[in-house]
């Protein structure tokens, strides 16, 4: 449980509407730059680095590609959809 891919599509569409989106196949550093969740590369590379970064629950130690219907997680409360 936890995981966007566990959400039926209408589910997916509401949190769509409420969170921001990036599109799966970006690496993760790209989907926090483009979200304006990081504003630059380096700064989304030392977020990852610290543990500030997860996806679905999974703390991330390096950059990777993201699959669709996951949850993309910075600190507490900021979050990215990803479809």
């Amino acid at each position: 449980t936890g995981h966007a891919g566990d959400l039926t599509d209408e589910e997916r569409s509401m949190l769509a509407g409420e969170i921001p989106t990036v599109t799966a196949g970006l690496r993760v550093i790209e989907a926090l730059v483009t979200a304006g969740v990081a504003k630059s590369n380096g700064e989304a590379r030392r977020l990852i680095l610290s543990g500030a970064i997860s996806i679905n629950g999974r703390k991330l130690s390096e950059d990777e590609n993201l699959e669709a219907h996951s949850l993309l997680k910075k600190g507490k409360n900021t979050f990215l959809l990803v479809v």
